[in-house]
């Protein structure tokens, strides 16, 4: 009850139809109010409180409030794109996904207030669409982003930023695809900033923006990665000369090395069981020095095929973890801010 108690203090303040302005890395969003969404406007300045505050659950009750009790259409979008940033935060990508679609949809065309939501709705898409690894969503909303345009004013300052932010994700596109030539838009765009600096001109981009951007245009892409990848052909191969071997072809010496001493141990057992006259038990050891062989054989292919996988997913969420613009939705008495930085 005191938190409650705390936090309504905390969220006492109304916004009543509030103007936004954007900054490099933000948009601060104004809340359309209307008498009769003055409860909706409680639960929603409740659930950012609670989300501010940490407490996701009692967030998403309040924020779902909110949503479901407005009346005038765009009451809805706060509470939807904060419900959707918070799917994000969790790894629920494939519910954000369809809320963040449709607010795009619906804000796109929208003057002033609605273009700040669609943008923050289609940034919050781009994180999405990365970090759950849909790479034909990923190009077309660093597309949409490359051609969004702001008819507000409050907006022009952001929308050069938010273009350079959809050639930042086509670049690490060409990461995960081998398309090299997706990244030329971010490339032209750095070296008209290098051109920038040599005439005395500030500079647009932030020295870290630029720092970061670098790095990830001279990170490898999945086509160099597929060129180191292990053969299961070869490590069939081998397995099948030198028992183990095709383990000891991709790392697994520990494997390797009992695949070779139980197949060579139970042919040398059998060998030994039948030059003494007992054929029963040679002819049971040669049964299992063959399913020894043969298993780690199939052994071998199988692990190829895994470790290959595992390369790959390890140089896709090394790429995600490390480059993906992170996001922020924040409220406080002054605004509610949307935030991304690379």
């Amino acid at each position: 009850m005191q938190l409650v108690k705390s936090l309504l203090l905390k969220a006492s303040i109304i916004f009543i139809a509030a103007p936004y302005t954007a900054a490099a890395g933000e948009i601060k969003l104004g809340i359309p109010f209307q008498a009769e969404d003055a409860m909706v406007s409680q639960h929603l300045n409740l659930g950012l409180a609670f989300q501010a505050y940490g407490d996701q659950n009692r967030a998403m009750t309040f924020l779902k409030a909110a949503s479901l009790g407005a009346r005038s259409p765009q009451m809805h979008l706060i509470p939807d794109l904060a419900i959707a940033r918070i799917y994000l935060s969790e790894g629920v990508y494939r519910t954000a996904f369809p809320i963040l679609a449709d607010l795009y949809e619906r804000t796109k065309i929208l003057p002033a207030f609605g273009q700040s939501i669609s943008a923050a709705a289609l940034l919050l898409l781009a994180e999405t669409t990365a970090r759950n690894y849909d790479l034909n969503q990923l190009r077309a909303t660093a597309d949409d982003l490359m051609q969004f345009e702001a008819t507000a004013a409050e907006l022009s300052a952001t929308q050069d930023e938010i273009h350079t932010t959809g050639q930042y994700y086509l670049a690490m596109l060409s990461k995960f695809n081998g398309i090299e030539k997706l990244s030329e838009p971010l490339r032209k765009t750095l070296a008209n900033e290098a051109d920038e600096k040599q005439k005395a001109k500030p500079p647009a981009l932030s020295a870290e923006f630029i720092k970061k951007t670098q790095n990830l245009l001279s990170e490898r892409s999945i086509t160099n990665v597929e060129d180191d990848l292990k053969s299961p052909v070869v490590a069939t191969l081998l397995s099948a000369v030198v028992p183990g071997a095709g383990h000891l072809y991709v790392g697994r010496w520990q494997n390797g090395l009992s695949a070779l001493v139980f197949t060579l141990g139970t042919a040398a057992t059998s060998r030994w069981a039948l030059q003494r006259g007992e054929k029963a038990f040679g002819a049971t050891m040669a049964g299992v020095a063959g399913l020894f062989y043969l298993g780690q054989i199939a052994g071998a292919t199988r692990q190829t095929i895994l470790s290959n996988q595992t390369t790959l997913k390890d140089f896709q969420n090394d790429i995600i973890s490390r480059y993906t613009p992170k996001s922020s939705l924040k409220f406080s008495p002054d605004g509610l801010t949307f935030t991304w930085q690379h």
